[in-house]
C-alpha cells in the first residue's frame, strides 16, 4: 500500500477542490484509509481533540450522536456511555476511554480555548541514514529508559544519564545528519 503523509498544507487551503482535486474526490466520498487504493491521512494538527471534542459535546447532549464522522469516535462515544450507566460493570477500555476523553480531552480543549497551547510544528519529518542505523536502538533505549523513570525503578535524576546515553549510542549522528537536512534547505 502507498501512503502520503499530508500535514497542514490540504485542510487549510483555501480552495481544495481547486488546488487539490485528486485528494478532494476522496475527502468529498469520506472512506476510511484502508478502502482506498493508496491511504490518505489529511488532519490539522487539532484533529484529535477535535474528535474528542466532539464525542464529549455528544456525551454532554450538545450534538447528536449521528453528527460523529468516524467510526473510532462513535465506539468511544458508544464506550463512555458503558462506563456512565454502570460504572462497576464497564470494561476497563470503557473506563479508560470515559476518563482520557471526559477529563483528559476535556482539558486539552479547555485549554486549546484558550489559547493557552504553544503549538510546535517539528522541522523535520524526514529518516536519513543515520536514523536508518540507530533509530531502532535509540528507540528501544528511551522506552526502556522512560518506563524505568515512570515506574520509579529509577529517580528523575536518571534522565541526565539517559541523555548521555542517547548522545553516546547514535543520538549525536542522528542530529548531526538532521542539522546538516535543515541547514542546506534553508539555504535553497
Amino acid at each position: 500500500m502507498n501512503v502520503l503523509i499530508v500535514d497542514d498544507e490540504i485542510p487549510n487551503a483555501s480552495d481544495v477542490e481547486k488546488e487539490f482535486p485528486e485528494v478532494y474526490e476522496y475527502m468529498k466520498i469520506g472512506l476510511e484509509g484502508s478502502a482506498r487504493p493508496f491511504n490518505i491521512e489529511i488532519q490539522t494538527a487539532s484533529k484529535e481533540l477535535d474528535d474528542f471534542g466532539s464525542v464529549v459535546d455528544v456525551i454532554e447532549g450538545n450534538k447528536s450522536y449521528e453528527d460523529l464522522t468516524s467510526v473510532k469516535t462513535r465506539k468511544i462515544a458508544d464506550q463512555i456511555k458503558e462506563y456512565m450507566d454502570v460504572p462497576k460493570e464497564a470494561s476497563v477500555s470503557a473506563w479508560g476511554d470515559y476518563h482520557n476523553t471526559m477529563k483528559g480531552i476535556k482539558l486539552a480543549s479547555t485549554l486549546k480555548e484558550a489559547d493557552a497551547f504553544n503549538w510546535i510544528m517539528p522541522a523535520y519529518f524526514g529518516t536519513n541514514s543515520a536514523t536508518e542505523q540507530y533509530g531502532g536502538n535509540l528507540n528501544t533505549l528511551e522506552e526502556a529508559e522512560f518506563v524505568k523513570i515512570i515506574t520509579g525503578a529509577e529517580s528523575l535524576d536518571h534522565f541526565d544519564q539517559f541523555v548521555k546515553d542517547w548522545h553516546k549510542q547514535g543520538g549525536d549522528k542522528v542530529l548531526a545528519e538532521i542539522e546538516k537536512e535543515l541547514k542546506e534547505q534553508n539555504q535553497n
